[in-house]
């Protein structure tokens, strides 16, 4: 029975060996073949960005003294800047933003507990099973956006969240 275990730790070395091996060629497979891709490619540097899809559940807008220097971080997600302006509102740096940049846009509902954004960029919350949430600084708002007061340097969210019934 000795004899069984040596024979069967043998085995799996020698296999474990030829695992590692192939793992190890198609990992530099794809290396090349990454390379090749590279030497290849147009000179267009937004060609990668012209194949990703945006998600349109989820927009940034970034509150900058100068937004001439800014370069949004994730090709996946809208993300926007405005100059900051002291005393402003979230939903009027908004308002600003869409009357500055003709790719953002909004609507929104004013109710007794203030201003609802009910689409962005052209995406309506579905009423009985979504929300547009509002996010300061990656964190959930505890106010609304007429509310918030921004301050330069702030991040504002906007993301589309499932209700839960």
């Amino acid at each position: 029975m000795g004899q069984l275990d040596k024979q069967q730790l043998s085995w799996g070395i020698v296999l474990g060996i030829i695992t590692f091996g192939l793992m190890m060629i198609s990992y530099n497979v794809g290396l090349d073949k990454g390379k090749e891709q590279e030497g290849n490619s147009n000179s267009d540097d937004n060609v990668l960005s012209e194949n990703i899809e945006v998600n349109p559940k989820e927009v940034y807008i970034d509150i900058l003294n100068n937004c001439d220097e800014f370069l949004s971080e994730r090709p996946d997600i809208k993300e926007y800047c405005i100059s900051y302006q002291n005393e402003e509102s979230a939903f009027t740096a908004m308002e600003r933003l869409a009357e500055e940049n003709d790719t953002f846009s909004f609507e929104y509902s004013d109710s007794d507990f203030g201003i609802f954004i009910t689409g962005v960029n052209e995406y309506t919350a579905e009423v009985s099973t979504e929300f547009w949430s509002f996010l300061i600084n990656d964190e959930m708002s505890i106010v609304g956006v007429s509310d918030y007061v921004v301050v330069d340097g702030d991040t504002l969210g906007f993301i589309v969240e499932e209700l839960e019934m």
